[in-house]
């Protein structure tokens, strides 16, 4: 029986551009999946405001880096966000800064 894929590469960019739109990475691109590896994986090559480039791939299992700095492998991020505030301390900084402007905005639309 054939299941879609949990995480098309094109959910992948859209999250991965709203990043961008929102300073909260430099840029980012999708990569192509390697031979052997299964249709459940969507990766991409991004550039964090520290200028340090990672490869991410999405899985059925939690995000992860898969170079680059890394947490340490005993550490599960359910989100690509928690994942990328993990490594990137400016990605962090952006993306609370970000949430407490949205949360103070007097207008709610």
């Amino acid at each position: 029986m054939l299941h879609p894929s949990p995480f098309s590469p094109e959910e992948l960019a859209l999250s991965l551009s709203e990043d961008i739109n929102q300073g909260l990475i430099n840029s980012f691109s999708l990569q192509c999946m390697p031979q052997g590896e299964t249709a459940d994986d969507a990766r991409a090559s991004l550039t964090l405001l520290e200028g340090t480039e990672v490869d991410i791939r999405l899985t059925v299992l939690p995000p992860a880096s898969t170079d680059g700095p890394s947490p340490p492998p005993s550490i599960l991020h359910e989100t690509l966000s928690n994942l990328l505030s993990s490594i990137s301390p400016l990605y962090a900084e952006k993306w609370n800064q970000t949430l407490f402007s949205k949360l103070l905005d007097p207008s709610p639309f």
